[in-house]
């Protein structure tokens, strides 16, 4: 439907998210997310577990101290304070993506500047990819046969338009430093 979501280094630009859907893949992405809406922090923190078993190496970007060396106590302890908080935070966000997908202008917008601060706490554009399959992972489970091979097909161009804008913004913050 004309949207980059293999390949999202290049995001298309004023592009909704409603453009790289089809109706019926609305329609998948609405009542899949019905599912999912009853437990935001359950499923956020399935989504996050999973990641972090993926990728061991992210659990430091919620270290209290940010510090690379060795993971005390407290710092995991208010990681996971942080983590609670993040969980919640992206899935309102996939919730109000379902809520936009018409019109996502504004969401668009949300999404860009989302990416500018990710970079404040050493987010890069290469690191988001890698959140998909924790997140397909967690639909998969809550979801059980109701996430077809459609309805994921649906939530995989949802998760690659939110990257796309995400990355939008991560390059402007790059360009304001540089």
């Amino acid at each position: 439907m004309g949207c980059s979501t293999s390949h999202p280094k290049s995001p298309p630009k004023n592009q909704s998210l409603g453009d790289c859907l089809t109706e019926k893949q609305m329609k998948l992405v609405r009542e899949t997310w019905k599912g999912v809406d009853d437990d935001l922090e359950g499923t956020g923190k399935m989504v996050f577990k999973r990641l972090f078993e993926l990728e061991k190496g992210f659990m430091k970007l919620f270290l209290r101290s940010g510090s690379m060396g060795d993971i005390k106590q407290k710092d995991i302890e208010m990681s996971e304070e942080r983590l609670g908080r993040h969980v919640t935070i992206v899935m309102q966000a996939l919730g109000a993506a379902v809520a936009s997908l018409d019109d996502s202008r504004y969401l668009t917008s949300v999404l860009q500047n989302l990416g500018e601060m990710h970079t404040n706490y050493r987010v890069t554009g290469d690191m988001l990819p890698k959140l998909w399959p924790a997140i397909d992972h967690a639909l998969k489970t809550k979801l059980g046969d109701t996430y077809s091979t459609e309805a994921r097909e649906s939530w995989r161009v949802v998760f690659f338009f939110f990257i796309c804008k995400m990355r939008e913004g991560m390059e402007a913050a790059s360009k304001v430093s540089s």
